[in-house]
């Protein structure tokens, strides 16, 4: 997918009009920039529910909006914090479901 229909599928998921600027796609995780928190960039893992919520949010300096450069050196240490809280999650709650 582009960013323009990342823009779409999450905008039509989250009910939020998102342009496609503010996306960027890394990894398994979509990275939205809002205008309304400057400060952060709100993390959606993939693929992507019915209802997207962001999982988690990184300041917007740990986020691929931060530069090209600047995300190439922090790049698998944000990804692979991201994978693993969200992977422990989801076993976290598989083991409450079979309680």
């Amino acid at each position: 997918m582009n960013k323009k229909e990342l823009a779409i599928a999450l905008g039509e998921r989250t009910g939020f009009d998102l342009r496609p600027h503010d996306i960027r796609k890394a990894g398994d995780w979509i990275f939205v920039r809002n205008p309304e928190w400057p400060d952060e960039a709100e993390c959606y893992p993939l693929p992507l529910n019915l209802i997207a919520e962001p999982w988690n949010d990184v300041p917007i300096d740990r986020s691929p909006f931060a530069g090209k450069k600047e995300w190439a050196s922090i790049a698998d240490d944000v990804l692979a914090k991201l994978d693993t809280e969200f992977q422990s999650y989801l076993k976290e709650i598989e083991e409450e479901e079979e309680a």
